[in-house]
């Protein structure tokens, strides 16, 4: 108060006080708000799967004002899957929100909720600023045909680590791997489409890294023998995002140690820390 204010100090002294006092009561007044706001959740299974690249986008992006909402997923005697933490405890309520709702979902700050691994994908690209620099209509069409052979990878690898169809998914390896690493050849970029990861790099990459897991735990090959042994574009592409420092603190999180797959699968694929 004007009155409180020694006398000795000039005016202007004291104005510059009073708009330091302002601003710092802002500075509160936002953070107590942002402590209030909601945060964005990832809702899936308790494991790695098609949340990963999700994750894998908010970590790399530096946001922090998510969550991810897993459900867990036991097997009852019979050997038969449990899923009641989604089908019976969550999904009838957001389904009233979303009747298109299934996992993964995001739910916004806003609540609006955003359903299908593409479209969550797509949607955090657009958020963080991760579908490349060209959003001309011919720009964001090469990252969603990159982002959707990375997606016929995944439905292809779930026919073999939930069912046993292994022979497909080789082939799907051979022929999909080959694409890519023509497609790394011609584009002469360090990732997908430019020299930094865009959201299809999190997809693809997530697939390869279960890839590598499957093909040198699950099917006992060698190291040298991996699925990525005969794409060197592929396999330093691989490395080059392992490597990113954007990434170090998911690599070092509980996310990357879930299993890949639900415990019914015919190959979980469980962490282990020496792959």
């Amino acid at each position: 108060r004007a009155e409180n204010y020694p006398k000795d100090k000039p005016l202007d002294h004291f104005i510059f006080d009073q708009i330091a006092v302002l601003t710092e009561d802002e500075k509160d007044s936002n953070s107590r708000k942002r402590g209030r706001e909601k945060a964005l959740q990832i809702g899936y299974w308790k494991i790695r799967g098609l949340s990963a690249p999700l994750r894998m986008m908010c970590f790399y992006s530096g946001y922090d004002n998510w969550k991810s909402v897993d459900y867990p997923v036991t097997l009852k005697p019979d050997g038969t899957p449990e899923k009641e933490s989604w089908f019976k405890k969550a999904k009838p309520d957001l389904i009233k929100t979303n009747p298109l709702v299934n996992l993964p979902y995001i739910i916004t700050e806003e609540g609006e909720i955003i359903t299908q691994s593409v479209a969550c994908i797509t949607y955090l690209g657009q958020r963080f600023d991760l579908l490349g620099s060209d959003n001309s209509p011919a720009g964001l069409a090469v990252s969603h045909q990159t982002l959707l052979e990375a997606h016929d990878l995944r439905n292809s690898a779930v026919k073999a680590f939930y069912f046993g169809q292994i022979d497909g998914y080789l082939k799907t390896v051979g022929k999909t791997y080959s694409k890519f690493e023509s497609w790394l050849s011609s584009r002469k970029t360090k990732f997908l489409i430019e020299d930094t990861p865009t959201a299809p790099d999190f997809h693809l990459w997530e697939m390869l890294d279960q890839g590598e897991i499957f093909s040198t735990s699950e099917l006992k090959r060698q190291p040298s023998q991996s699925f990525l042994a005969q794409y060197p574009n592929l396999q330093r592409y691989y490395e080059d995002f392992r490597a990113l420092p954007k990434l170090k603190t998911y690599f070092e999180s509980d996310y990357y140690k879930y299993d890949c797959n639900n415990p019914h699968a015919q190959f979980p694929m469980p962490y282990k820390s020496k792959l």
